[in-house]
């Protein structure tokens, strides 16, 4: 009888990191292409003999490993998970690999984190996801069950949860030109590597001797974005051609637009008050901005914030 494995018996590791996922996903690809070429001297046709057509790779495996979990305090420094270590793409970031990693009974080799999103909406609970680069074999080994859960406080966006500041004015004063409200956001990092692969080891003829696909050598950083997406009542005003606010009469350049995004707890203190569980601020330029009305609705505006910083 054919074996199907349940969703508590499919546990997600990165190294010796184990992950509360409500969701995951893992998919390869194979660079494989056409082989075709002259291969010597036809003495039947008197012309080139051409080789039998086959398929052989033009690069190495490569992977996506993706999986969707609810954000609480355990994912931050001072917090019992260790998967907090995703939510560190920075400029000083290690451009080293994650050795070993599995999804239910499947083992993978290397894994390298690419983007880390999440959305927020006024009191709704904070789910994020994350995506890693996968390189190497899979191979199968035995199931393990899933972990108990630990006893998590988990983050919630609240009514005010998030600050938008432009030249030092905050664009969301009441009575204001601006008074800008935010509906909700979405937040993204995302890395970018240059792969190296070392030419002695994957082209000798010995690795067709052993198991297991080429590994690349290392993956040094390229570039690292924050976005910021905001749905609100209103767009920015005053915006020029580098996607600043200037207004006429200030001295000074413009200055870049600052979103900063809280992150509450669900569960309150013993004063009554969600604690803030952390805090993501993206401070750089507008990209995009739009409105958007029906009939029967409201005037609704939005405008996407992107940062640099690699």
């Amino acid at each position: 009888m054919a074996e199907f494995i349940d969703f508590k018996r499919c546990l997600i590791e990165l190294g010796d990191q184990q992950i509360y996922a409500t969701s995951a996903s893992l998919s390869m690809s194979y660079s494989l292409s056409d082989d075709r070429r002259l291969d010597g001297f036809d003495a039947d046709s008197k012309g080139g003999a051409v080789n039998d057509p086959t398929l052989v790779a033009k690069g190495a495996p490569k992977g996506k490993l993706s999986f969707d979990f609810i954000i609480d305090d355990d994912h931050f420094p001072g917090g019992g998970n260790p998967i907090k270590t995703i939510f560190n793409i920075n400029k000083s970031m290690s451009d080293g690999f994650i050795p070993m990693g599995r999804i239910g009974p499947y083992r993978f080799w290397y894994a390298a984190v690419t983007n880390l999103s999440f959305d927020m909406q006024p009191f709704q609970l904070i789910k994020a996801k994350a995506e890693y680069d996968i390189f190497g074999t899979i191979f199968e080994i035995g199931n393990k069950e899933l972990p108990s859960a630990p006893e998590i406080n988990p983050a919630e966006s609240l009514k005010g949860f998030g600050e938008i500041e432009a030249n030092g004015i905050d664009l969301q004063v009441e009575n204001s030109n601006f008074d800008i409200r935010m509906l909700s956001a979405s937040f993204s990092q995302s890395v970018n590597r240059s792969l190296n692969y070392t030419i002695r080891a994957n082209e000798h003829s010995s690795r067709q001797e052993y198991p297991g696909a080429i590994l690349p050598y290392r993956a040094a950083l390229r570039d690292i974005e924050y976005t910021c997406n905001i749905k609100s009542n209103k767009i920015i005003n005053y915006l020029n051609q580098d996607g600043v606010m200037q207004r006429r009469g200030e001295s000074g350049m413009p200055n870049d637009i600052s979103v900063q995004l809280h992150l509450h707890g669900a569960t309150k203190n013993n004063s009554g008050e969600s604690p803030l569980i952390a805090q993501f601020s993206c401070v750089g330029k507008v990209t995009e901005q739009a409105l958007t009305v029906s009939e029967g609705g409201y005037l609704s505006g939005g405008f996407s914030v992107k940062q640099i910083i690699k």
